[in-house]
């Protein structure tokens, strides 16, 4: 839903132009102490683009906020030459003094970071800056005088017990249950559901007791969820550093106020760990070693020139055999001869 606000002079969007501390996410702002830059060094600088200007030492950040709730932020040079830093974090500071997150995709063909001003009516609002110029610099914080929004996003209702976030052309509700499930719904910002598939998310994070804890998500049915131990806390504060919607990278998605709920229907959530078995290594047993005696070995001596009883045997009938057998033949030839003489 948009809301609209009238066309206001704009004369009276002058920025007075102030570096300050940017605080925790719905921290209020008075807990930071605030370095004023005066007027005059600001003097004679020109927003470009015809928005609010907010200085730093070595940067420059404009602010426009556009009709149909789009929030630009230019970060440049002192000289106005674009800049693309490490990270860039946008938030408008409400009356109250709480900081309404705007997550933010650099736009390369505006040369921009752009973001949707959503959760708040419309009307003038502070905007806070923070850029960090590179992986191991320090962030620089500025504010901007207060910029005027002709209209800003509502977020769809929750569904599922959680806090809504817009996220771009998106919307996040980010729910946790006492059990220590956390859960990240994803939809149009008519409220239609969008697949987990085409949302990367790899985790969130979890301020628990001044301390940012990380937690991975994984896809499981129409939300991204993840696990963590919620403690005795009824409320968290959840961030998510980093989000891919096609392609575009949103920076600075916070959810400052989630309330633990007592669960968070539909969804199959992180498998509970499983503790590992015990393995028992047990040593083998050792061997029994058994030692038998030899049994005995029996050696036969055999005289040299000894035969067999056998074949001595044979032989020797052989050989009265063989002198049986001529003697009958010599009888027998001999018998024969004498017959014949005495015919």
């Amino acid at each position: 839903m948009l809301h609209t606000l009238g066309t206001m002079k704009r004369s009276s969007l002058l920025p007075s132009l102030v570096l300050l501390a940017l605080p925790a996410c719905q921290r209020r702002a008075a807990d930071a102490a605030p370095a004023v830059v005066s007027a005059d060094a600001a003097r004679g600088s020109v927003a470009e683009h015809g928005g609010v200007l907010a200085l730093s030492a070595n940067l420059r950040a404009e602010v426009l906020a556009q009709p149909d709730g789009r929030v630009l932020t230019y970060v440049t040079t002192p000289q106005g030459a674009p800049m693309q830093p490490s990270s860039v974090r946008v938030g408008l500071r409400k009356p109250d003094g709480r900081v309404q997150s705007v997550p933010v995709t650099y736009d390369p063909a505006a040369h921009a970071y752009v973001g949707r001003a959503a959760g708040v009516p419309p009307g003038q609002y502070p905007v806070e800056v923070s850029v960090q110029p590179s992986p191991t610099a320090a962030p620089v914080q500025m504010l901007t005088a207060p910029v005027v929004l002709a209209s800003t996003v509502q977020p769809p209702a929750p569904r599922h017990g959680g806090q809504v976030t817009v996220v771009g052309d998106r919307a996040v509700e980010v729910a946790i249950a006492r059990t220590g499930d956390v859960a990240t719904f994803w939809t149009t910002l008519e409220g239609e559901p969008i697949a987990p598939a085409q949302i990367e998310a790899p985790s969130l994070v979890v301020k628990v007791g001044g301390r940012d804890r990380p937690v991975a998500l994984r896809p499981s049915g129409v939300a991204l969820v993840g696990h963590f131990d919620v403690g005795a806390h009824t409320r968290f504060e959840v961030g998510l550093p980093s989000v891919s919607i096609g392609g575009a990278v949103y920076l600075g998605a916070e959810a400052p106020s989630v309330v633990v709920v007592a669960t968070i229907p539909g969804v199959v959530f992180v498998e509970r760990p499983v503790a590992r078995p015990a393995v028992v290594v047990a040593h083998p047993a050792r061997p029994t070693l058994v030692f038998a005696e030899p049994a005995p070995s029996v050696l036969v001596l055999q005289p040299a020139g000894w035969a067999p009883h056998g074949r001595g045997h044979d032989d020797h009938d052989d050989h009265d055999d063989h002198g049986r057998h001529r003697g009958h033949d010599d009888d027998d030839r001999g018998h024969g001869r004498g017959h014949g003489r005495g015919r």
